[in-house]
């Protein structure tokens, strides 16, 4: 499904702002790599070049900050209680944004979303293309849908999986999880292409975590159970849907979590 109309106009901007950052990134790198040289043979014109650096560095925080003024809020999926649609900030352009790399993430308002809510996983299938990411490590999950046992266990939790066909032609599968019981504190994991599980625990202080949670990519069993449901052009399945109507069957891949760095792309295990 078409989640988001974006215009060629707001993906030349986006395009521009990441360029811009790129340029300045490789450009800080390389006076970085002349002042560890500088330092090694003793010379001072270190500092000068540190100068430089500094120079640099503050022209890259406003750079991200204008991507983040620019991403948009993206229709993902939609409730499986309520019916109300579930719509999240979501680069689906590419992998070079900033959105899907950890060192680039900050914090924003999401769009309001229904009290049964609770968590966003995904995968991306690059669909036989190449790999092609940014100058830091992005983490898009695996290259095919799957779900988390012990929080897919949680009382009254449900999974809803979809797909977002990305604009460089990969393809997108946001797994969003939904309960009507709220789940214990610190119960849930890390969200999609995040390094950092951000919580609150019982007595209100906020915490984080690195949670590393088995995936199972065999989802007729949780289908059968009525645990996984599936979103298509918008319609939300039913329930007690026969498991050969999943649609993301024949998806295939190393169902293994994927980085990707630049144009290389390698698995973890889970």
């Amino acid at each position: 499904m078409d989640v988001f109309p974006l215009h060629p106009e707001s993906i030349v901007r986006r395009d521009a702002i990441i360029k811009e950052h790129q340029a300045l990134i490789l450009e800080m790198r390389r006076v970085e790599k002349d002042i560890e040289n500088l330092l090694r043979e003793s010379s001072p014109r270190w500092k000068e070049l540190e100068k430089e650096r500094n120079a640099l560095y503050v022209r890259i925080e406003p750079l991200v900050e204008k991507y983040w003024d620019w991403i948009p809020p993206v229709f993902l999926s939609r409730c499986p209680f309520c019916g109300e649609t579930l719509r999240r900030l979501f680069d689906p352009v590419d992998l070079r944004g900033f959105w899907w790399m950890d060192r680039t993430q900050r914090s924003r308002p999401e769009p309001a979303s229904c009290g049964h809510f609770r968590l966003l996983l995904g995968a991306v299938n690059l669909n036989g293309l190449p790999p092609q990411g940014g100058l830091f490590e992005c983490r898009p999950g695996p290259d095919v849908p799957f779900v988390i046992q012990r929080i897919l266990d949680l009382p009254k939790m449900t999974v809803v999986v979809s797909a977002v066909p990305m604009r460089c032609g990969y393809i997108a599968y946001p797994i969003a999880y939904f309960s009507e019981i709220e789940p214990p504190p610190r119960s849930l994991t890390q969200s999609w292409a995040r390094l950092e599980y951000r919580f609150r625990a019982q007595d209100g202080r906020q915490g984080w975590d690195r949670v590393a949670d088995p995936h199972e990519y065999d989802l007729i069993p949780w289908i059968k159970r009525g645990k996984v449901r599936w979103l298509i052009a918008g319609d939300l399945s039913a329930p007690t849907e026969p498991p050969d109507r999943y649609p993301f069957r024949a998806v295939r891949g190393a169902a293994k979590p994927q980085v990707v760095l630049g144009r290389e792309l390698s698995y973890v295990s889970g």
